[in-house]
């Protein structure tokens, strides 16, 4: 599956920001915030009873919503690991390509292309920074905007 398909799944969306916590709902999976070791800023688990995504609870809201869309993407594509003793594993022994699929598919959801250059065509940011702007309508940090504007080759 493609992030292309994966995003037709998705319920379409008028404005930002995309409701990330509704979206794992409807997807069925259970979000849970907890204390994780710094590095990581999330975790999926397929177990028994379910579909769990577990944010790192020191990292901030932008951080979190970024790292919901990266792990449903996980959920929907099937990447995920079977048990919590395999959690931890995710960096050191990933396949890069899924990984770089669960980043596109979190940009594509979070800032949706045609929403972005929409937005940013409206956008009437005079003395203030047009990327800071756009961050705060679609709730993901600047850095992340920042990535998604030059890579949409909007400046």
């Amino acid at each position: 599956m493609d992030t292309t398909y994966a995003i037709r799944l998705i319920p379409r969306q008028i404005e930002p920001p995309l409701d990330v916590n509704w979206l794992a709902e409807w997807f069925g999976v259970e979000l849970e915030i907890r204390p994780l070791p710094k590095k990581v800023a999330g975790v999926y688990l397929r177990t028994d009873t379910g579909a769990h995504i577990i944010l790192n609870s020191s990292d901030s809201p932008e951080r979190q919503r970024w790292t919901t869309a990266h792990e449903l993407a996980h959920h929907i594509f099937c990447i995920g690991r079977q048990s919590p003793n395999d959690a931890f594993k995710i960096k050191t022994d990933s396949d890069d390509s899924a990984e770089d699929l669960c980043d596109r598919f979190a940009a594509e959801i979070l800032m949706p292309a045609s929403l972005v250059r929409k937005k940013a065509a409206e956008v009437k940011h005079g003395r203030f920074d047009k990327t800071a702007l756009l961050a705060n309508m679609f709730e993901v940090s600047i850095i992340a905007m920042r990535i998604r504007l030059r890579d949409l080759g909007i400046s």
